[in-house]
């Protein structure tokens, strides 16, 4: 499926956005630019940012510049429970970061579905324990109305926006440590990532651009490896069942 190019633009401004932490700028719907206006609005914002930066500020900072928006933050949705429930809800038509917790020891499943009750995909499908971070809405036409969840145990379920304070970011060059599924974002152009995964079970990781959606990792753990990312990659997707690390290097 494309990769939804409102995220790329969102994600830039929020980048721009020096960590506001109470506004968000406007969707903007840019699906039908091309990545050429993308990288010229990132190269503008590298230059800019470079110039604005204190004098004893390292040159590999990209340090964010205010942007004053009058659009508010949406609140975070919250949601508690026990077994088997299905929890609708309105969110924000935006991308959201999601956290999910379980506590049981059967099967922890988890669905979501538009408002249309299609199935859109399976969020988590684990034995025992879960805690983690899963991103919602990232592709095109996708908005998420509704979650199935399959449990024995209790749960609890956070649907963040899209916003600095809620995210995992990582500064390049730099080592960023995981346990468990994540989104990271990262900050400034990536070249060489080095992964490391020694807990046993499935461990993938996907990078979000302007390019689209490439799943750069993809094998059984106990895995460490080398892979490189696309120049515009702002997000890493990490499905992973413990602790792991990445070490991202800068072209």
């Amino acid at each position: 499926m494309k990769t939804n190019f409102v995220l790329i633009f969102i994600l830039s401004a929020i980048l721009t956005a020096c960590g506001s932490s109470k506004t968000i700028p406007p969707t903007i719907d840019v699906s039908a630019l091309q990545t050429q206006a993308y990288e010229t609005a990132l190269a503008s914002y590298n230059q800019t940012a470079t110039a604005n930066a204190p004098t004893n500020t390292p040159k590999p900072t990209n340090t964010p510049i205010p942007t004053p928006t009058n659009t508010p933050l949406p609140n975070p949705l919250t949601f508690n429970g026990q077994g088997d429930n299905i929890i609708d809800f309105n969110k924000w038509d935006s991308l959201a970061l999601l956290h999910i917790k379980n506590v049981g020891s059967g099967n922890f499943a988890v669905w979501n579905y538009d408002k249309d009750g299609n199935k859109i995909d399976l969020l988590v499908n684990t034995i025992g324990n879960y805690e983690g971070y899963l991103p919602l809405d990232f592709l095109d036409r996708e908005h998420t109305a509704r979650l199935e969840i399959k449990s024995d145990g209790q749960w609890a379920v956070e649907i963040y926006p899209f916003d600095l304070q809620y995210l995992h970011v990582l500064e390049l060059p730099g080592k960023y440590t995981g346990n468990g599924d994540d989104v990271l974002v990262i900050r400034k152009n990536p070249d060489i990532a080095q992964f490391d995964c020694q807990v046993s079970g499935n461990f993938a990781v996907w990078a979000y651009g302007a390019s689209g959606r490439d799943l750069v990792v993809n094998e059984i753990a106990p895995y460490s490896g080398k892979v490189i990312l696309s120049k515009d990659a702002f997000i890493l997707v990490v499905k992973a069942s413990g602790v792991w690390t990445v070490d991202i290097s800068t072209r």
